[in-house]
Order: C-alpha cells, then structure tokens, then sequence
C-alpha cells in the first residue's frame, strides 16, 4: 500500500508540474512582459492539493478512513470446535480449534 501512496504522489506531482509547465508556456505567448512577471508569481503561488498530501503511513490511512468512512467492523462469530491431530515434534495431539466466520453487520 505505501509503494501506491508514494507511487500515486509522484504521479500527481509530475502532472502538476507538466500543468504548469504546459499553462505559462500557452500563456505566455499573448502577454506583455509586466504580465508575463505577474503570471509567474501567480502559477508560483498556486498550491495544487495532492489528494495522497497526509497517507503516507498505515496509521494515517487508517484514521482518514475511518474519519470520512464509517465503516463497520466485522465481528467474528464463533460457530464451535473441531478436535484436529496436530504434530508436535515427533509425537501427534489432538486439540481443539475453534471454528469462526466474520460476520459484518
């Protein structure tokens, strides 16, 4: 998940400046050179939000997740148990194991 985030970051990045590059480059061509100054310090100041700007932990995915997607958490149900022969070493066991599925309300 981490190599998305910082994938995806990258790639928002690139294409903001390529945005940039390609909108002074386009506009460019029909001002004069006091607007031409003005333009730069406008696209200089402009702030392109990144929508991965604060994901790049598991913890900070989680907790945007939850703030803007309530979700409901699984319950796990359990159903009862099994007897299974387990090895341990050289000898076998039999143990009890419990049988669950996730139910999610």
């Amino acid at each position: 998940m981490d190599d998305v985030v910082a994938g995806s970051r990258r790639l928002i990045d690139l294409s903001v400046q390529q945005y940039k590059e390609a909108l002074t480059t386009h506009c460019m061509q029909n001002l004069n050179d006091n607007e031409r100054e003005t333009f730069k310090n406008v696209i200089a100041s402009v702030a392109f939000c990144n929508p991965f700007d604060g994901l790049h932990s598991a913890y900070l995915r989680n907790k945007t997740l939850r703030k803007n997607m309530p979700m409901v958490q699984p319950k796990e149900i359990k159903l009862g148990e099994t007897v299974v022969l387990r090895k341990k070493g050289l000898k076998r066991q039999f143990v009890a194991k419990d049988e669950c599925f996730m139910y999610v309300p």
